[in-house]
């Protein structure tokens, strides 16, 4: 797709960001998605139209409260950027707008696991269960025998949870319940040989970080460091270029 389609995708990327950042927010406090305004952290101002303008808003005041002047943090930001440049990636990745949509799901989702579980060290069960239902269909209408694909999925869910269970026992409690069910939702989107893929490329950089840190003194051995991210990155990676990867893979060490 060309640059004007791939604009398209970044601009409707900020706004899927925008949105993110609300469910961000509220999602770990329990809070309502729809109903209530959106009100000011610190002075519980309403936020007007102006500061709801993606990027814009944030710009314009400085990343402050216009009522309070108070710090808002980078939060709101990140996640509209983050979704601005995945938006930009999934069109430009995207042989078709169905395609690219479904790329687009795929990346919400996993930055809203994401960053919930940095800050929170949570996966919610019913983000999970809407990120499975949301994976199946999409996988479901995309393939062309679609009792093919319920089975295919269906043992992926099944073997990515085996395997996280087990490494969950032997990690005596350093693997969350809730990262065994973030896999096993994975599998909704990604088959069998992508999990596996998606797993390697967690555990890699998830060590990777994780050693740095240590090596810093940013991190001790007895912090946690959530693995959400981790496992979103694997599953990222894996759905777009799974396949060429695991090739590169076979053909390069078989």
């Amino acid at each position: 797709m060309g640059m004007g389609a791939i604009g398209i995708g970044v601009i409707l990327g900020l706004f899927v960001g925008h949105f993110l950042a609300v469910c961000i927010y509220r999602i770990p406090r329990q809070q309502s998605l729809w109903g209530g305004r959106r009100l000011c952290p610190h002075c519980q101002a309403a936020v007007g139209w102006q500061d709801k303008i993606p990027l814009l808003g944030y710009m314009l005041n400085q990343g402050r409260c216009r009522y309070c002047q108070e710090a808002i943090g980078v939060q709101q930001v990140t996640a509209e950027l983050a979704m601005a440049a995945l938006g930009g990636v999934a069109v430009w990745q995207g042989e078709t707008w169905l395609q690219s949509g479904a790329f687009m799901v795929l990346a919400a989702f996993l930055l809203l696991i994401s960053f919930i579980d940095y800050e929170w060290q949570l996966i919610f069960d019913k983000v999970l269960v809407l990120f499975a239902v949301c994976g199946l269909a999409i996988s479901v209408f995309g393939s062309d025998s679609w009792l093919q694909a319920l089975l295919a999925h269906g043992l992926s869910v099944l073997g990515g949870g085996v395997v996280m269970v087990v490494i969950a026992l032997a990690s005596r409690g350093g693997m969350g319940g809730g990262d065994v069910k973030f896999v096993m939702a994975a599998g909704c989107w990604l088959t069998g040989a992508q999990l596996f893929l998606m797993l390697l490329i967690a555990f890699f950089a998830g060590g990777l970080i994780g050693g740095l840190l240590l090596l810093l003194g940013l991190k001790g051995r007895k912090d946690y460091i959530p693995f959400g991210p981790f496992l979103a990155l694997g599953c990222l990676v894996a759905y777009v270029y799974g396949y060429q990867l695991l090739q590169w893979y076979w053909q390069g060490f078989f």
